[in-house]
């Protein structure tokens, strides 16, 4: 059952009726504001920004906490990739079971571990207790949320509105995050002023604990409609036929994705700046309290940048710059050098954020949902947690600024190859999901058979990736099956991409195969262009 509000109240956004003076105006312009969100929208998202408010200071101060209570470099890095480790065991948990227990109480239940996590940190100071609460709460300790809460709530928040603020609601959703962990980020440098030496610590932890104790009084309040059908979940397996290719594709792809982000997740960013330049809790939280500030207005940007010069552009060229400056900051000599560069690449590295969970959340049906969210997730969870590991002892044993190269090198994302503006000849709903290809025009972008693609359609706005099967040379056929057939009509005009992970090396003589064809899907006679990619052409 749909609980996405009905009539004009649900796509209407904006502040008329805010302007009368009176006591309850913020209530008011509040409710005006996002009259477009259902009631379990709302709940969704004022939880969001509770737990990520602890979240956003235990990723700065934990690895500082850790190092005070005697923990090295090394064993700070074990610590971490056990924390994120069990984030991917609960998120791959929530996945297979939560659809058949309940949403509501399995949110209920996560809450209730970090108020447990919360409480061992409040309670003890021994060095065992923050090894205990890493493991048994959700504490994320990226630059962004990780944890089973991700992959049920993003199954939950199609529902809470309409089907054209889908993307918005998710950028919504990650704007709320990202601005709540920049003012937990920013508490981060109370400790030295709440008491001495790891005392100062308690506070932060007990605000833990209660944040813990909120979510799960909020979450009680879902309604029943955020509940997936139990005759849906009952008897079939876990992803249906149609979906497995499409989220076996964007596991592979976000988990290599996540792997090298774990190199530089935000507690390897604050011991980094801690050890490195000597910056004190108090630095760090304003730090990277303006960092999560620029993250998060980087959502509001990332749409129109990519209304002006293009999906491909915007994700493909965002990337590259992101990482540059990201791997400048290991030879950044002094705090004053470094923090720019963070800052930089803090604003273009999550553009693509909110837009990918609106992809998966569009091509994949309701049934779905949890357990692709699940798998997408736990895939980048799971690499992630192998990088902090890492990170610590490459920081002591290695050069301290090598995780910036490791995950510099690793994440430059290039565009492969492109098919440019194809006409759809066939949707068919009752085939395996993929997209058929003239063999021809597959060999002149680059793409191989089974091969992960992403499409944008022309004609109606809808965007989502699949993966590409040769169909027979000359023939023109594109045709789309499976799930993604809904997004797409016969004569419909697409764009059809494939990208390749690589490093900035390599990225400077990087040829992407752009495919020009004619309304017959047909290789123009002047249609196969390769343009190199320069360091000019970055920074453009």
């Amino acid at each position: 059952m749909d609980s996405s509000p009905k009539g004009p109240s649900s796509i209407h956004l904006g502040l008329k009726g805010c302007v009368a003076p009176s006591s309850s105006l913020i209530t008011r312009c509040f409710y005006r504001l996002f009259d477009w969100v259902a009631w379990d929208g709302r709940i969704i998202l004022l939880e969001k920004g509770i737990r990520t408010v602890p979240y956003g200071f235990l990723a700065v101060l934990f690895p500082v906490y850790l190092s005070q209570l005697g923990f090295d470099t090394v064993q700070i890095g074990i610590v971490l990739t056990l924390t994120v480790g069990t984030s991917a065991f609960y998120t791959f948990i929530a996945s297979i079971v939560t659809d058949r227990l309940g949403r509501r109480r399995t949110l209920v239940f996560f809450a209730m571990t970090d108020a447990v996590a919360g409480g061992l940190l409040f309670i003890s100071t021994s060095w065992w207790a923050p090894v205990v609460a890493g493991i048994a709460g959700n504490m994320s300790v990226g630059s962004g949320e990780t944890g089973p809460y991700l992959s049920l709530d993003q199954a939950i928040l199609p529902r809470t509105s309409d089907l054209k603020r889908r993307t918005l609601m998710f950028s919504l959703y990650n704007l709320v995050g990202y601005s709540a962990s920049s003012g937990g980020s920013l508490l981060a440098g109370l400790p030295p002023y709440l008491g001495t030496g790891i005392s100062g610590y308690r506070p932060l932890f007990l605000a833990y604990l209660v944040s813990g104790l909120l979510g799960m009084f909020l979450y009680s309040r879902l309604s029943k409609s955020v509940e997936q059908d139990p005759s849906k979940t009952s008897t079939r397996q876990v992803l249906s036929k149609d979906s497995r290719p499409i989220v076996y594709k964007m596991s592979a792809l976000f988990s290599v994705d996540a792997f090298a982000g774990g190199f530089v997740g935000q507690s390897i960013l604050s011991l980094y700046f801690f050890q490195r330049y000597r910056l004190d809790l108090t630095s760090l939280g304003l730090l990277f309290s303006a960092a999560q500030i620029v993250t998060a207005a980087s959502f509001l940007l990332a749409a129109r940048i990519a209304q002006r010069f293009g999906l491909v552009n915007t994700m493909v060229f965002s990337h590259i710059p992101s990482n540059i400056l990201l791997t400048a900051i290991a030879f950044a000599p002094t705090a004053a050098v470094a923090v720019p560069l963070l800052l930089g690449r803090q604003s273009l590295s999550q553009m693509d954020v909110p837009t990918r969970q609106s992809y998966l959340m569009s091509v994949i049906p309701e049934s779905d949902r949890t357990p692709a969210a699940g798998f997408t997730n736990v895939s980048r969870t799971t690499a992630q947690s192998v990088s902090p590991s890492l990170s610590g002892y490459a920081i002591a044993n290695l050069w301290v600024g090598s995780p910036f190269l490791f995950a510099g090198m690793l994440k430059l994302r290039m565009l492969k190859g492109k098919i440019h503006r194809a006409r759809v000849t066939g949707a068919d709903l009752n085939y395996e999901g993929s997209i058929e290809i003239d063999s021809s025009l597959m060999e002149a972008a680059g793409i191989v058979s089974f091969e992960q693609v992403d499409i944008w359609n022309i004609t109606n706005g809808e965007r989502f990736s699949t993966y590409a099967l040769s169909a027979p040379r000359g023939s023109g056929t594109v045709a789309i099956n499976g799930a993604a057939a809904r997004k797409v009509q016969p004569g419909d005009e697409i764009i059809i991409t494939a990208f390749v992970s690589m490093s900035e090396k390599e990225a400077q003589g990087w040829k992407p195969h752009v495919v020009l064809v004619d309304r017959e899907n047909r290789l123009k006679p002047k249609g196969h262009l390769d343009q190199t990619v320069s360091r000019k052409a970055i920074f453009r």
